[in-house]
């Protein structure tokens, strides 16, 4: 695992940057394995991506792409069974 990205707590979303840029990687800790979807929505909350994150126990280190995202501030969501898992704001470029 990248370093910047390590989470010594047994579960954790941790990007690699303070902004997401095209290829920006992300670490995903989890210790229950499965489908998780990953949405990204605008200030308006409007749903702008939507995406599966087939996940396994543990570190799952993943690229962001962002090329067919504006310039803004999004808020990106990790669910599991409609259930938000998390909740965070980034700027991406």
């Amino acid at each position: 695992t990248n370093k910047k990205l390590e989470i010594a707590d047994l579960e954790g979303l941790l990007f690699e940057n303070s902004s997401i840029t095209d290829g920006t990687e992300f670490n995903f800790k989890t210790q229950t394995a499965g489908k998780y979807t990953l949405e990204i929505r605008d200030h308006f909350k409007t749903l702008i991506s939507k995406s599966i994150i087939n996940a396994e126990v543990g570190d799952n280190v993943i690229k962001f792409y962002t090329k067919a995202l504006q310039n803004s501030d999004y808020t990106i969501l990790i669910k599991k069974d409609g259930k938000t898992i998390y909740n965070v704001k980034y700027n991406i470029q």
